[in-house]
């Protein structure tokens, strides 16, 4: 999913940027400024997840997904935090 922000700087009638993600579940705008887009992105979500469930078991993860998913948790570990800067 690909999340637009900063809705808000762009005229209500103007179009959003044109934007290729082949791979993307759903392009949505947001706005944390003016609260918009939020509740929209959440019922896409939850749309999106009760669509998988009905689908049935998602099949299991390949070899190369497990090794993204340890690279990220070694880079997370390795963040330092002490003074609450990262």
């Amino acid at each position: 999913m690909v999340l637009l922000s900063k809705r808000d700087l762009l005229p209500a009638d103007e179009p959003l940027p044109t934007l290729e993600a082949p791979d993307a579940v759903g392009i949505l705008p947001i706005s944390s400024a003016a609260g918009t887009g939020i509740e929209e992105v959440k019922e896409y979500l939850w749309k999106f997840v009760s669509d998988l469930k009905a689908q049935g078991e998602p099949e299991a993860e390949s070899d190369d997904a497990e090794e993204e998913e340890a690279e990220f948790d070694l880079e997370y570990d390795e963040v330092d935090d002490d003074d609450g800067d990262q």
